[in-house]
């Protein structure tokens, strides 16, 4: 048995949130209400960071396609689709600055 077996790999999941959530606990806040709690949990969901309106969140990689389709079928009072997945968050970080026209 391998660690990643143990511990679960992991994705990381870019998401644009419009407007933009003030500071990290509005973030938190808004993915529990968009995934619901119990999705929030099974996913084991933490966020990574929030700048802007992207907000990276780390979660477990069976439920992946579970939380995208959760995130973009939201329909609230703020819009909410993801940008990029990734198996690592340096690679993520990569991609995001390509997709800005900031090089890597």
């Amino acid at each position: 048995m391998t660690v990643k077996d143990k511990v679960g790999r992991r994705r990381y999941v870019a998401i644009e949130i419009q407007p933009s959530p003030q500071g990290s606990e509005d973030a938190v806040r808004l993915l529990g209400v968009i995934l619901g709690g119990q999705l929030f949990r099974e996913s084991r969901m933490k966020l990574i960071s929030a700048e802007g309106s992207i907000a990276i969140v780390r979660c477990s990689h069976v439920l992946l396609p579970r939380v995208i389709s959760e995130v973009n079928a939201y329909a609230g009072r703020v819009k909410c689709r993801t940008l990029l997945t990734s198996g690592t968050l340096r690679s993520l970080r990569q991609s995001l600055h390509m997709l800005d026209g900031k090089g890597g």
